[in-house]
């Protein structure tokens, strides 16, 4: 059965359904096929994308532990974003959060193109 709400916060009243009930309800949606001729043209063909964000999990279940987001400004500094606290992290740290125990655990990563200025508007890639 399958339950609404977030970790750790209880029963949000929200009606348990069948996981099944709830695959089927997916698939009923209507998505429509991603017309790639409607998408803009790519500025950077390189290929290389950098890491610009990572969402933690520190805790050792999903149902207790907390959340913590950690960005990559536009200056190139790392901050970590932790409830009501912002601080300023080096990339090493931000290169350690590969869990265990309860240590930060990666959940989402995000990323972006990479852009290099020597190259935009050419195909090749920089070495």
């Amino acid at each position: 059965r399958v339950h609404g709400g977030a970790a750790g916060d209880g029963d949000t009243g929200a009606a348990p359904m069948d996981v099944d009930d709830a695959i089927s309800g997916a698939a009923a949606l209507d998505y429509a096929p991603l017309d790639v001729g409607a998408l803009p043209p790519l500025i950077n063909k390189t290929g290389i994308y950098e890491l610009c964000a990572v969402l933690t999990h520190q805790g050792r279940t999903a149902d207790s532990g907390h959340y913590v987001g950690w960005a990559k400004g536009a200056d190139g500094r790392w901050a970590c974003f932790d409830d009501d606290r912002v601080r300023e992290v080096s990339l090493d740290e931000v290169l350690k959060l590969s869990g265990g125990g309860d240590w930060h655990t990666a959940y989402i990563i995000v990323y972006r193109t990479k852009r290099f200025a020597a190259v935009e508007g050419a195909s090749a890639v920089p070495k």
